[in-house]
């Protein structure tokens, strides 16, 4: 596997918050493969979605991806990978501390394969350390799962929402077929929209910051039979956006 890491971005120097004042794209990026990527798929309604159930009603899989992998797996690696990226970035554990274990990370290791597992290990041992000093390592786990969102201005949650995230929706994704070192990958981009619902801590104030994620994966078949996991994370990069901060206007 060829590893590949995006410079280091504004969001992996300080704290979210920071950057949650109008700043553009934040490009964090995991192990990855160099990938050939002919026309896409679409797996999905280019229209947002609220994500009740984001498995329901997918549109089968279709081009390249379907006839290398089939169209059934490939619709199954996006489920799993949505549901992933839905849940998975929004652990408020993660979200509201700037003092870091590798247990809190430890459920996202199930999701990877063993060679971007020892990556991924070695990246929260470094952000467990050292915190956002880390640039490199907290970037990289950026793209997975946010971190550090609430700073030390503010808390999770306010009196609109007690939820610390609302407005989760989905976009279209769109399926490739990348090869890294002789071997077939799915590559699966997706993209998730959603509202942070913060406090501030100096007034009390209630407010929201809207954000998007863009996150592709590079995916390995899963070696063991899962339906919840048929295939592993080989590889990922990852790009947020967040408009500013507002007044809150409830769930």
């Amino acid at each position: 596997m060829t590893a590949t890491r995006s410079r280091v971005a504004v969001l992996g120097v300080a704290s979210l918050v920071l950057c949650l004042t109008g700043c553009g794209g934040t490009p964090t990026s995991g192990p990855g493969t160099k990938a050939s990527s002919p026309p896409a798929s679409s797996t999905a309604s280019s229209t947002p979605q609220q994500p009740v159930d984001p498995c329901k009603n997918l549109k089968p899989a279709t081009g390249r991806p379907a006839k290398v992998f089939g169209a059934k797996s490939v619709s199954a690696g996006y489920c799993e990978l949505l549901r992933f990226t839905l849940e998975g970035s929004f652990q408020p554990a993660l979200m509201q501390t700037r003092t870091f274990t590798p247990q809190l990370f430890r459920p996202f290791r199930a999701y990877l394969t063993p060679v971007a597992r020892k990556t991924w290990d070695r990246d929260v041992l470094s952000v467990s350390a050292s915190g956002t000093a880390a640039r490199r390592a907290f970037n990289s786990l950026l793209a997975i799962t946010y971190l550090d969102v609430t700073g030390q201005g503010y808390t999770l949650g306010n009196a609109q929402s007690a939820r610390p995230v609302t407005h989760r929706t989905f976009f279209a994704g769109r399926a490739s077929v990348a090869n890294s070192h002789g071997a077939r990958r799915l590559n699966l981009a997706l993209k998730v929209g959603f509202h942070f619902n913060l406090t501030k801590k100096a007034t009390g104030d209630s407010v929201e910051v809207a954000g998007t994620k863009t996150v592709v994966y590079t995916l390995e078949k899963n070696p063991v039979a899962s339906k919840n996991k048929p295939w592993l994370i080989d590889g990922w990069r990852g790009t947020s956006q967040f408009g500013k901060v507002k007044p809150a206007t409830g769930p």
